[in-house]
């Protein structure tokens, strides 16, 4: 997963000419088919980061393979998960790959 979030993370272009960082935590509901349905910004820095951490991780529903959906009492159940995604540069101002400690 986090392989996939960093290959296909697109920094916000204002936020990269600014050399702005920061971490995006979302929440989202896995539906019981799979399938990513619902997304909640709990924290981010900046709407532009927000914007890009929510359709990434909407992207993941275009992956061949799906979510496993919870499964509680026997039953397939919706299931909340977190995500945390760092838009954090490197020394070059590239993207960095995982999270780091922002400047």
């Amino acid at each position: 997963m986090l392989d996939y979030i960093y290959s296909n993370l697109e920094y916000p272009a204002e936020a990269l000419r600014n050399n702005k960082e920061g971490k995006v935590i979302l929440k989202v509901v896995i539906n019981t088919e799979g399938i990513i349905e619902y997304i909640q910004v709990v924290s981010s820095p900046d709407l532009s980061f927000s914007k890009a951490a929510e359709k990434l991780v909407l992207s993941m529903n275009e992956m061949p393979e799906r979510w496993k959906p919870g499964i509680q009492r026997g039953k397939v159940v919706d299931v909340w998960y977190k995500f945390l995604i760092c838009f954090t540069l490197d020394d070059e101002n590239e993207v960095y790959k995982y999270c780091k400690k922002p400047r």
